[in-house]
């Protein structure tokens, strides 16, 4: 049967990216119209006139241009659905059971769709909604009681956090960093002295369980390696902090086995500290 005379693409997904665009072609018509009549302008405008135009029409348009799109059979469609399914299977990623966004200051000045406001101290104050680092920029941490009873974190950050953290020190000092943990406000430091070794702590608010995913996921400080043979690295890749926390587990068991051992008076046999002598001339040696 040939694809001339089919009435419209067969394919749902170009039908869905004509729908989008026609969409966006409306929006920016009526956009533009409510520009050119904005008051207080005078004279003729320069602005090119735009035409609202429908989906309806764009779906029409696009049928005339049936030539253009090539045969898609039922073993195509097939093929398309299968892919489309194993490729969104391989984007999904376990769900993060600890989120830690940190969050800087904003004005009243700020478009409402990018700022927040959280009550500090009995202080409404604003925030941006866009953080300056998050949990995807943690390559270890260090875990602490709290006062109150929760506990804290120390995190360090891979590269691109050590230098929004650095960045954001340096801008604006005095205002307020607000954590919060899984959206719910946990912690806020004020800023006073600019900070480029790319750890931040979190000084109260993580519960115990929080604080048990996180050891699961990250490595310990003290135990972090850098990521390189030959500089010091901080793993900053998915690939290098899994890595990275791979090691660490695997150093820790070796020093455990190793205390164990130690513990059972078992140590490895210490070489010698004069020369090796073969055993023939000590054998000499003795026999005369």
């Amino acid at each position: 049967m040939p694809w001339r005379n089919d009435p419209l693409p067969q394919s749902g997904v170009l039908i869905l990216a004509a729908s989008f665009k026609a969409r966006f072609l409306t929006q920016y018509s009526i956009l533009s119209s409510r520009r050119s009549a904005t008051p207080g302008r005078s004279g003729p405008s320069t602005r090119p006139s735009h035409k609202t135009v429908s989906s309806a029409e764009f779906l029409s348009w696009v049928a005339k241009q049936e030539a253009i799109w090539f045969p898609i059979t039922h073993m195509h469609r097939l093929l398309l659905a299968f892919l489309l399914i194993t490729g969104l299977s391989a984007c999904q990623t376990p769900k993060d059971k600890v989120i830690i966004t940190v969050h800087s200051q904003g004005t009243d000045m700020d478009s409402p769709k990018t700022i927040f406001r959280r009550p500090v101290n009995g202080r409404t104050m604003v925030f941006k909604i866009i953080p300056e680092f998050s949990t995807q920029s943690v390559s270890a941490i260090h875990t602490f009681p709290a006062d109150d009873g929760t506990y804290g974190v120390s995190l360090k950050l891979d590269f691109k956090g050590t230098q929004s953290l650095d960045i954001v020190t340096r801008l604006r000092p005095g205002e307020i960093l607000m954590t919060m943990v899984n959206g719910a406000v946990v912690d806020y430091v004020r800023i006073d002295q600019p900070v480029s070794n790319g750890i931040f702590t979190v000084w109260r608010g993580i519960p115990a369980d929080l604080i048990a995913s996180m050891e699961e996921k990250y490595p310990k400080i003290n135990e972090l390696n850098s990521s390189s043979t030959f500089l010091e690295m901080t793993p900053s890749t998915r690939k290098e902090k899994r890595e990275a926390k791979r090691n660490a587990s695997r150093d820790s068991k070796e020093k455990e086995a190793e205390v164990k051992r130690r513990s059972r008076d078992e140590f490895d046999p210490e070489l010698p500290e004069n020369e090796i002598v073969p055993l023939s001339n000590l054998l000499d040696n003795t026999s005369r």
